[in-house]
């Protein structure tokens, strides 16, 4: 008879890396997230879960402590916040309408570069926030040029002064509508944050970001730091929206300075709402492509990632290393892909609120649910079970053709294992 699998040790010490997205916020923002959010998760699951004040580390790095009883077990985590929003705020560029011009600078890149096309085929809601804001962008100027071009025609062909003013009148109420509609896509479907960051990211790709890749330069010490913390029962790499692009890459380059790093078997890699086609795809992106095969070979099945098929930013359930294959034809294993299934976390009515708003769906994956689910931020980040192990038993998703058309981005790669 075989022996029976060797429980995993609880994790009773853990430091949490967190990478955050393309936001101006800081720490003060995702610590006092994470705290009332632990609270929520903590009444719905039966968690104990202490959030303790956020201090300062270095100026590169902000921490909090958290004591939490979970799954009638203690544990301590140190969440450690690796700061990079000082380095979005000095690339988000400012004013309505220089965004609106960066809005068609990085269309175009994508458009030539046969990123939209491949998004489109790979990931449909991926494609419409990408190309979204463009389309939006098109449309206000095509119908203010049909204003103007109608209040001219007007004047030229009657010559009477009543039409002249109906025309202007129009023009003037056309052009106020469709100002509020730039500013309801900027505000309320959040166009300005999203085309500002694939903007940030159309550079990323050229390798025209020195200050970004300084700051994870020094992430990625970081991580060996604390790596070579013995204390410490898991070392938890968490990185969400651009973050888990940013993340990926601490780890890679923590891989280039100590190739055993990651072998570590504390590591976990963890990635939350990730949108890697849209910089993976980009022909210049080779650095990026290789620094996934790293990581990716590294860490195997130590790499979760998680997407929502709802979830409008991200490319959801697309294995994070489909552009290695696809395009540079490395050899390169694969993250474990997962849905973390929010319509399990909520009742009809909540969920059917949640994707209604797009911005909130985004950062569902850091936020608590209305009921125990098998996703639980808070049982991840400050719970008594590894990553890998917490989810050891639940497949991954394999090719998952859901969202994809025309075959694919790739169409002659094919995973063998079924859909999870």
């Amino acid at each position: 008879m075989p022996d029976s699998p060797v429980p995993a040790p609880p994790v009773r010490r853990r430091r949490v890396l967190y990478v955050s997205g393309f936001d101006p916020q800081g720490p003060a923002r995702y610590h006092r997230l994470y705290r009332e959010q632990a609270q929520a998760q903590a009444a719905v699951s039966g968690h104990r879960i202490e959030v303790g004040p956020r201090k300062r580390v270095s100026p590169q790095v902000d921490a909090w402590d958290i004591e939490a009883q979970i799954e009638g077990a203690t544990c301590h985590t140190r969440y450690e916040f690796l700061r990079w929003d000082d380095v979005v705020r000095a690339n988000w560029m400012p004013g309505h309408a220089r965004y609106l011009m960066a809005t068609l600078g990085a269309t175009w890149r994508f458009a030539a570069s046969g990123v939209l096309w491949r998004m489109f085929k790979g990931s449909r809601s991926g494609f419409w926030v990408c190309f979204g804001p463009f389309a939006v962008l098109l449309f206000i100027v095509a119908v203010a040029a049909l204003l103007a071009g109608g209040a001219l025609a007007a004047w030229r062909w009657t010559g009477a002064s009543t039409w002249t003013a109906v025309a202007g009148l129009l023009a003037i109420a056309g052009g106020w509508a469709l100002a509020r509609l730039s500013r309801t896509a900027e505000n309320e479907w959040f166009m300005g944050w999203v085309m500002r960051s694939y903007w940030f990211t159309s550079r990323q790709a050229r390798e025209d970001t020195p200050d970004l890749d300084a700051r994870l330069d020094a992430h990625a010490t970081y991580l060996l730091e604390a790596l070579a913390d013995r204390s410490v029962d898991e070392v938890l790499l968490v990185g969400h929206s651009s973050g888990a692009m940013m993340a990926m890459i601490v780890a890679a380059r923590a891989a280039a300075r100590s190739p055993e790093a990651l072998q570590d078997p504390r590591f976990g890699l963890l990635t939350l709402g990730q949108c890697f086609p849209i910089l993976s795809f980009q022909p210049q992106a080779r650095r990026f492509r290789r620094e996934i095969a790293i990581t990716a070979n590294a860490l195997g099945e130590r790499w979760l990632d998680f997407t929502a098929p709802a979830d409008r930013c991200c490319a959801a359930l697309v294995d994070p290393a489909e552009a290695v294959l696809g395009m540079d034809g490395i050899e390169c294993a694969s993250p474990k892909v997962l849905s973390p299934q929010f319509h399990q976390l909520f009742t009809p009515q909540g969920y059917a609120a949640l994707r209604r708003n797009l911005y909130e769906l985004h950062f569902q994956y850091l936020k608590a649910g209305e009921l125990p689910g098998a996703y639980d931020y808070f049982a991840i980040t400050a719970g008594p079970r590894t990553l890998a192990g917490r989810f050891a038993a639940q497949p991954g998703v394999r090719d998952w053709r859901g969202l994809q058309c025309l075959g694919g981005p790739f169409p002659h790669l094919r995973h063998t294992s079924a859909a999870g």
